[in-house]
C-alpha cells in the first residue's frame, strides 16, 4: 500500500490550527547535509604553520533538503494554492511561546514540523527556506500547477521515559497521544539517546 509523503506541526498552540500537508508525489529524492567546524588553532596561526592544526568546535544540526515537490491539479481543473498556503504557514511566526518570560521579548517562531515518508522514515525539524514556482494558471488566474523546493534543519527530539512526553529543541511539548496522531508513534535511537518521531530507518 502507497504511503505518501506528509509534513504534520508538532506544536500546540498554533494560529489557524495545525499544518498537516500530504504530498500529490513522493518526493524523488532526499539530499542531507551537515557540517563540522573546525577552526586553525590561535597557537598554530602564531606560529605561521603552513598546515595549521585544527580545533574541533562542533556539529551543525542536520539539513534536509527536498527538491521538485509538484503539485499539479490540472487534470481535475483544481487550485493548488491551498497545498502552497499551507506550506507557506510553516514559514511564519504562527507559534506564541508556551512559558513566555517577563524580561524577554517572547517573540512568535514559526511551527516546527515533522517530514514522513513511507512507513519508517521520520525527520523532525524547522523550515529554513521555501521556494514555490508557480508553473500554470487556470482561466481564471488560480494556480493548478505548481514546484516546491524546501530545506528544513533538524531538531532534536527527546523523550522522557517516565512519562513519555516528547520535547523538541524548541522547548515544546508533545504528549504521546499527540505524537502517535503526528508522528505515527515511532520510538526508536538515534546516537545514544532514544527519540520519538524520527527516522525509523536511519538514513542521516
Amino acid at each position: 500500500m502507497k504511503q505518501p509523503a506528509m509534513i504534520t506541526s508538532l506544536d500546540n498552540n498554533i494560529e489557524g490550527g495545525p499544518i498537516f500537508l500530504t504530498f500529490q508525489y513522493n518526493p524523488k529524492e532526499l539530499s542531507f547535509t551537515r557540517t563540522v567546524d573546525w577552526n586553525p588553532s590561535r597557537e598554530s596561526l602564531q606560529q605561521g604553520d603552513a598546515i595549521p592544526t585544527m580545533d574541533y568546535r562542533g556539529v551543525q544540526p542536520y539539513t534536509l533538503t527536498i527538491n521538485q515537490i509538484l503539485f499539479d491539479g490540472y487534470n481535475e481543473r483544481v487550485s493548488v494554492q491551498g497545498k502552497i498556503d499551507m506550506f507557506k504557514r510553516m514559514v511564519q511566526p504562527l507559534v506564541t511561546p508556551e512559558n513566555p518570560q517577563p524580561d524577554c521579548l517572547n517573540l512568535k517562531r514559526p511551527p516546527v514540523v515533522l517530514f514522513s515518508v513511507g512507513f519508517g522514515f521520520f525527520f523532525p525539524g524547522v523550515v529554513t527556506s521555501l521556494t514555490v514556482k508557480y508553473t500554470m494558471f487556470l482561466p481564471d488566474g488560480q494556480p493548478c500547477r505548481a514546484m516546491v523546493n524546501l530545506k528544513m534543519k533538524q531538531v532534536w527530539v527527546t523523550v522522557d521515559q517516565s512519562t513519555g512526553e516528547l520535547t523538541t529543541g524548541t522547548g515544546m511539548a508533545l504528549s504521546p497521544a499527540q505524537l502517535n496522531s503526528a508522528g505515527r508513534g515511532k520510538t526508536h535511537r538515534v546516537g545514544n539517546t532514544a527519540r520519538t518521531g524520527a527516522p525509523q530507518t536511519q538514513l542521516y
